[in-house]
């Protein structure tokens, strides 16, 4: 077979997959962003959330990395993040350990020491607490 015969199907072959990826590019670019709302909640406490968590994080990261959770406790604090989003934070029963749901709404209301029910997806932990996001009040 000629040498041309052979890059002329090589550079196909390269072409199909440079079209290939640019397709599986575009349909996880434009790929809808997974709600809160449309997904069914794990329900839970903050209480049992921080101690699962407190106790054996590789544990916790399996039952709760990831997924929807309908976390309800009382509402320690709520502060604004550096992009001017709202962040309650839900205590437990470990003063130095908190639930931390970043809220999707910038201007939540939330009252400090009331009793919420908060709905996130779970993004694991850091040193001092549970991570929410995308969080909305239930």
């Amino acid at each position: 077979m000629p040498i041309f015969e052979v890059m002329k199907k090589v550079l196909i072959i390269i072409l199909v997959c440079i079209l290939a990826g640019l397709a599986v590019g575009l349909y996880m670019w434009n790929k809808p962003h997974k709600k809160v709302e449309n997904a069914t909640g794990i329900p839970v406490t903050a209480v049992v959330l921080c101690n699962a968590y407190s106790t054996d994080e590789a544990k916790a990261n399996t039952l709760y990395l990831n997924k929807a959770l309908e976390v309800s406790g009382e509402v320690a604090d709520v502060s604004k993040n550096q992009d001017g989003g709202t962040v309650v934070l839900l205590k437990s029963n470990d003063p130095m350990l908190v639930v931390q749901c970043t809220m999707r709404d910038k201007n939540a209301q939330l009252q400090k020491g009331k009793m919420v029910t908060i709905a996130g997806f779970c993004s694991g932990n850091d040193i001092t607490s549970v991570l929410l996001t995308d969080c909305i009040i239930k």
